[in-house]
């Protein structure tokens, strides 16, 4: 093999390792989801998650967010990271399956081998039903977000807080 050719393959394998090196990679330690039942027939959820950008991948610069409906305003959504407000929630770079929004996470990207906390709030409209088969009941369903697997790595530790309004006594929630 001459100079040439050993200097074509040699940069060939680094734009190839550059490329590969430029996945995203993460791990979410933990996650919680705080659930609201509002008296407008709204719901407000809040995420708490901790994400750890795996060594040699592509920072997490941007978090996809799947929301439960399209019953949603994007003027009712809050993001921060690392305690640092985030503004932009985009709903045509959602890479994600179904409804969501696109959060640019700016300078509070998470690099390589570091973990960040991230916060996510928001309101859907019109999520509480009135139940079919007992007019004195009504309905809520929520599931949180996820991530395919080519991305997230581990296992997580995953909490769901649903706060009941003062009125509903414990005893009463069906489940």
């Amino acid at each position: 093999m001459n100079t040439k050719t050993a200097l074509l393959v040699l940069l060939a394998f680094l734009i190839g390792s550059a490329a590969i090196s430029q996945n995203y990679s993460f791990s979410v330690p933990t996650m919680l989801l705080k659930v609201w039942p509002n008296a407008d027939a709204s719901v407000t959820l809040e995420y708490e998650i901790e994400f750890r950008c795996q060594p040699g991948a592509h920072p997490v610069d941007i978090v996809d967010m799947g929301v439960l409906t399209k019953h949603y305003d994007v003027s009712n959504m809050s993001a921060s990271i690392n305690g640092q407000s985030l503004s932009t929630f985009d709903t045509s770079d959602y890479q994600g399956t179904g409804t969501g929004v696109a959060i640019p996470l700016g300078g509070g990207a998470i690099q390589p081998g570091q973990s960040g906390v991230f916060k996510f709030r928001y309101t859907v409209a019109k999520h509480i039903t009135e139940d079919t088969g007992n007019k004195e009941n009504v309905s809520v369903w929520v599931k949180t977000t996820w991530w395919d697997s080519p991305y997230v790595q581990g296992t997580s530790d995953l909490g769901v807080v649903v706060y009941l309004p003062k009125n509903v006594k414990l005893e009463e929630v069906l489940h």
